[in-house]
């Protein structure tokens, strides 16, 4: 349901006969200036999305570099336990 300018006045009339005049002005102020359907648009998703992929990006390099790092140690190790064994084998 879309909600114009003769509905919100017609909504804004009623709440002073049943509140006053001050309580309808916070009630009014309250309420979005346009359709509920139109509170998030489109650049609001994107960014949102944007700020998204920026964490699961850095989640992803993190994960990677720690494995990474222990790859790396990994194969050291072998191979240096492997040179041990040769000079002793020799």
């Amino acid at each position: 349901m879309t909600v114009d300018d003769a509905s919100r006045d017609q909504l804004y009339r009623s709440a002073v006969e049943a509140l006053g005049r001050e309580e309808a002005d916070t009630s009014m102020a309250s309420l979005p200036p346009m359709d509920w359907s139109e509170i998030a648009t489109k650049s609001d998703l994107d960014d949102r999305f944007e700020t998204s992929e920026l964490r699961i990006t850095a989640h992803v390099d993190r994960a990677l570099r720690l494995q990474t790092q222990w790859v790396f140690g990994a194969v050291v190790l072998q191979a240096s336990a492997l040179i041990v064994a040769i000079l002793t084998l020799a």
